[in-house]
């Protein structure tokens, strides 16, 4: 198999198969003349990975990382790079404006959207007639938006949306369409509003375009996916030529602005289920970006029932920095009260704060496992619904392969051979003589981070004025 690519999603079939970036990289490897396989957490054929010469892996959490390690380690292959000739692994995704962790696993990291790449392959194959394998990782390595050892400024490829390339990935009568990318708010915490670019869009001929290479009959459900979908002009449109055509319709979160004010779409969507993210208390909201109050999210539940929603789900964040008890009771209140509402479902989840790279947050500390988990307790008294909280020990390890360096990636190898526990971490710090609170403690603008090697065309000042701004508002 070494003229076939290999594909990894770090998860579960169940769930890599919804993820529109599997499907983008076999459909362009396809464009190209390519053969390719994809492989899963449970796959049962990972021993073949080491037949092949390149293998991509999509990337979309750090929390995949372990799971990444465990298929290299099932495949058969060497954890550590340099004890591999091939495959080479080439990582994009997301997370990879902070290459560091995985840079003794991975050669090559893509930073930015994967277009950029394909888009000079397809003009390679234009002007030779075919493109070999060989070819492919030739350009891999002089791209531009490709990190490795020994290079530096790499930057954040951002490409426009094209219709023909749509990818689409089909799941037991559902399909996934993207109607758009990046993001109108730039929320202090969100990854997204300061890397992934400009809002960018699909038209509803770009829909209409990709939807006709779907088999006919096959699909009863649209999910229309976009980190900020109502930004895109023409999704009105495109929802009334969806309903139209017999189509149920599907979108993940919803601004709390965009509820009230497309109300009359929803309405023809007719929605099972609202996600909302208050994130925290309305006076720390406020100032990370999301302007709304406790009275808006109520207005917005209420609106959500007259358009058909029977369930809820209201999403928030633990250990914010400047965060107090009297926050936290807040979230909980306003979770009380959209409980309150008839007819109306709710679920909650608390996620742990967790610093991201490029980000005004990634000087904020991470608060600790011991006080992370006296505010989910205080939290759980509070509530009058059943809630999800996230694991402090978990995030915690999620907080070092965020913002961590070349040491953190030794660590989660390590690490990896204890087992990856969080007292597997602990043991990998202290035989590696690394202390943890570097990375936990607030840092200062003259801490240098190991991904300011990758520019996302924001500057690091800019991020720390941001950081500071928000402190003096929320510190009382």
């Amino acid at each position: 198999m070494n003229d076939v690519v290999g594909i990894i999603y770090p998860a579960e079939k169940k769930v890599g198969r919804e993820a529109l970036s599997i499907h983008f990289l076999q459909e362009e490897l396809e464009r190209l003349g390519i053969r390719s396989r994809v492989y899963f957490a449970d796959s049962i054929n990972l021993g073949l990975m080491s037949e092949h010469r390149l293998i991509m892996v999509s990337s979309h959490y750090e929390n995949n990382y372990p799971i990444l390690l465990q298929m290299i380690d099932k495949g058969g292959l060497s954890l550590q790079k340099e004890n591999r000739d091939f495959p080479k692994l080439l990582v994009g995704g997301p997370t990879t404006v902070n290459p560091l962790p995985l840079k003794h696993v991975a050669d090559f990291f893509f930073i930015g959207d994967g277009e950029a790449l394909f888009r000079t392959l397809k003009e390679k194959k234009e002007r030779k007639g075919t493109l070999t394998l060989q070819e492919i990782m030739d350009t891999v390595v002089w791209h531009e938006n490709v990190f490795y050892e020994g290079r530096c400024e790499i930057k954040t490829a951002v490409c426009d949306l094209e219709g023909e390339r749509s990818p689409l990935a089909t799941v037991d009568g559902t399909v996934m369409i993207e109607v758009q990318r990046g993001c109108r708010r730039r929320c202090l915490f969100c990854l997204i509003g300061w890397t992934r670019g400009r809002c960018r869009y699909r038209s509803l001929d770009d829909i209409r375009l990709a939807l006709s290479r779907v088999k006919k009959g096959s699909v009863e459900k649209v999910m229309l996916i976009g980190s900020d979908p109502f930004s895109n002009p023409e999704l009105p449109d495109i929802i009334t030529y969806l309903r139209k055509a017999g189509y149920e319709i599907g979108m993940p979160s919803i601004h709390v602005s965009d509820i009230h004010e497309y109300r009359d779409v929803l309405k023809l969507i007719k929605p099972r289920t609202i996600t909302i993210a208050p994130e925290s208390s309305e006076r720390i909201r406020f100032e990370l970006g999301k302007k709304f109050s406790d009275e808006d999210v109520l207005r917005a539940a209420r609106t959500a029932k007259l358009c058909g929603a029977r369930n809820l789900k209201l999403y928030f964040m633990v250990g914010l920095p400047a965060e107090q008890d009297k926050d936290l009771e807040a979230c909980a209140d306003l979770v009380n009260l959209c409980s309150s509402l008839a007819g109306m479902r709710v679920k909650c989840t608390f996620s742990i704060f967790i610093p991201k790279p490029h980000t005004p947050l990634q000087f904020a500390p991470f608060e600790g496992v011991d006080v992370l988990s006296g505010r989910n307790k205080l939290l759980r008294k509070k509530l009058r619904v059943r809630a999800h909280f996230t694991n402090p020990k978990r995030a915690a390890i999620q907080t070092l392969l965020s913002i961590g360096d070349e040491k953190v990636g030794k660590m989660l190898l390590q690490a990896y051979r204890y087992g990856l526990s969080y007292t597997g971490w602990i043991a990998a710090a202290r035989k590696l003589g690394v202390e943890l609170e570097d990375y936990f403690n607030e840092k200062t603008l003259e801490y240098v981070f190991g991904f300011e090697c990758i520019n996302t065309s924001v500057c690091k000042r800019a991020l720390y004025s941001a950081y500071q701004k928000y402190l003096a508002k929320t510190i009382e």
